[in-house]
């Protein structure tokens, strides 16, 4: 909408009072109504009292038409800036100046909403919970030539872990385990495979994937792991970061791909990994861990404490607490009954309490153990 010259009365030296249009505003006076970009007003109430606010009124305009009248309201105040302003044109500038303002957030929002793609619907099909499932979901041509169903390379410990908090993508459920973010995905291909673990290792990748990440090093762990996420913290939401343990035997037994991540990068060549030391002890699972392969899980928080008062490493508190665990949940494996923790499901954190009963056995005595 251009700016349009109002109609004005003529107070030259002849005394007309014959109604004309002009382009000098400093020598007119206001008599009827202007309609200016929208805004009605009259000579009593300046162009700012209108009912909608420029910004509302400019809103609803197109990007070409915003565009055209931010250079008609500039080069209108420049018009307009003089020291020999009346009322009426200073009331103008300050509306012209309230346009320009809009307009520009206006343009600024819709810039910003472009540079931010809509986020893409995922739907999710059904996870896997039995060997057969896993074995449907990578059957194919490639899992003949490079089978992922057949468990290598599995930690010393057969542990695997992972720390989650309130940003990790892939979550924990109540008694249900772990899922990956999304679960549809070809494991089918070799380019399908390659894809999906270029996604996973592309960190700055924010579209969900069908790869859970662990690693099988205790050092990796606490070094690297549980650090990393500290600049994740928000201190309004506290520390709510949970270590879990999961019994690599026990997914290998149903048939559940445990994958060293640095074969399978070298294998499929994902380039922006080959050789990054992050992937050295990291292991992928794919889509699923259900909870009865879980050993435990506990709150970080809970395990400095522990730590704290009686005085031990990480690596100790694992030998006092998680090796125990583990033992106890292999053994119920195998003998073919469910396993039972102590201090409730395996896949929710244990309180303090219940890790702080027995008395921590570490040096000689967790050796013996082993």
């Amino acid at each position: 909408m251009h700016f349009a010259a109002p109609y004005i009365k003529d107070t030259g030296s002849s005394g007309s009072s014959a109604f004309t249009s002009s382009k000098d505003p400093r020598a007119l006076v206001v008599e009827s109504e202007i309609d200016l970009v929208g805004a009605r007003t009259d000579n009593t109430k300046g162009p700012a009292d209108a009912e909608e606010t420029p910004y509302q009124t400019q809103q609803a305009r197109p990007h070409k038409s915003l565009t055209k009248e931010l250079a008609t309201q500039a080069e209108m105040i420049t018009e307009l800036a003089t020291p020999r302003l009346n009322a009426t044109d200073r009331l103008t500038i300050v509306h012209g100046a309230e346009v320009i303002k809009a307009i520009a957030k206006i343009l600024a929002e819709r810039y910003a909403k472009q540079q931010k793609p809509p986020k893409k619907k995922v739907i999710n099909g059904k996870y896997p919970v039995t060997k057969e499932d896993f074995l449907k979901r990578l059957k194919g041509t490639e899992e003949d030539l490079h089978p992922w169903a057949m468990a290598k390379n599995l930690p010393g410990d057969f542990l695997l872990r992972r720390v989650t908090d309130g940003s990790s993508k892939a979550r924990r459920y109540h008694r249900r385990g772990i899922f990956s973010q999304i679960s549809n995905s070809d494991f089918t291909t070799s380019q399908g495979r390659h894809d999906s673990i270029d996604k996973h290792l592309n960190y700055s990748n924010r579209e969900g994937t069908a790869i859970i990440s662990l690693t099988g090093s205790a050092k990796d762990f606490v070094e690297n792991r549980i650090r990393r996420q500290d600049r994740r913290l928000k201190p309004e939401k506290g520390d709510n970061r949970e270590l879990t343990y999961v019994n690599t035997l026990s997914l290998e037994a149903d048939g559940v791909p445990v994958l060293l991540a640095e074969d399978e990068v070298r294998y499929y060549k994902v380039r922006r990994a080959i050789g990054q030391y992050w992937i050295k002890d990291e292991y992928f699972v794919p889509l699923r861990i259900c909870v009865k392969h879980i050993v435990g899980t506990w709150y970080w928080t809970d395990v400095q404490t522990y730590m704290r008062k009686h005085k031990l490493t990480f690596y100790d508190w694992e030998k006092a607490i998680v090796f125990p665990a583990f033992r106890k949940h292999e053994l119920a494996r195998k003998e073919g009954r469910q396993y039972v923790p102590e201090g409730g499901c395996a896949c929710c954190p244990h309180g303090f309490k219940a890790m702080d009963a027995p008395k921590p056995r570490v040096g000689a005595d967790a050796e013996k153990e082993q």
